[in-house]
């Protein structure tokens, strides 16, 4: 997830492999736990451009891989902002 002001990412490693360092100021790391715990995560980055303002559903903010995933059927289309998946049923 590319935001104007940050980068939010999740990062496989090889197994064993521990050995990284990110050098960036303000950098948070996080050892997913589990599924739930990686999917909360993955909610929490596909969401960001919304909670920050920058756009009214998840699927208006171009570089993210929520639409890689929604595609593989992962994520709905509608996921997290449109006006049906709120209940709105308003036209656009």
């Amino acid at each position: 997830m590319v935001l104007p002001d940050r980068l939010h990412c999740v990062i496989e490693l090889l197994p064993g492999d521990s050995d990284f360092a990110l050098w960036q100021r303000r950098f948070w790391e996080h050892l997913i736990r589990d599924e739930r715990d990686f999917a909360a995560h993955m909610d929490y980055l596909h969401f960001n451009p919304v909670k920050h303002g920058y756009v009214s559903r998840v699927a208006d903010w171009p570089y993210s891989t929520f639409h890689r995933l929604a595609v593989a059927g992962i994520y709905p289309r509608d996921w997290a902002g449109s006006a049906a998946a709120d209940g709105l049923d308003c036209p656009d």
